[in-house]
C-alpha cells in the first residue's frame, strides 16, 4: 500500500482558511467551504478539465496521453 501525502498543512475551520504546500504540483478547489486535492495526472502527461454547474465544480475530466 503506497503513503498518502497531503498537501494541505493547516485548515482552521471556524474561520474558513486553509495552508498549503507551495511544494506540491497539485491543483486545489474549493466547493462549499471544503477544500479538494486534484493530483496532476499519474503518467506526468495529460489533460483535466473542470465542469461547472450553478458556478460550482461538479466534476473533473481527466484524459491520459502516453508518449511513445
Amino acid at each position: 500500500m503506497g503513503v498518502i501525502s497531503l498537501a494541505i498543512i493547516q485548515e482552521n475551520i471556524a474561520e474558513m482558511t486553509a495552508e498549503i504546500d507551495l511544494k506540491e504540483n497539485k491543483i486545489y478547489v474549493v466547493k462549499d467551504g471544503q477544500i479538494h486535492e486534484i493530483d496532476p495526472p499519474n503518467s506526468g502527461h495529460g489533460e483535466q478539465s473542470f465542469v461547472y454547474k450553478n458556478g460550482k465544480v461538479t466534476r473533473v475530466d481527466e484524459r491520459n496521453t502516453q508518449l511513445l
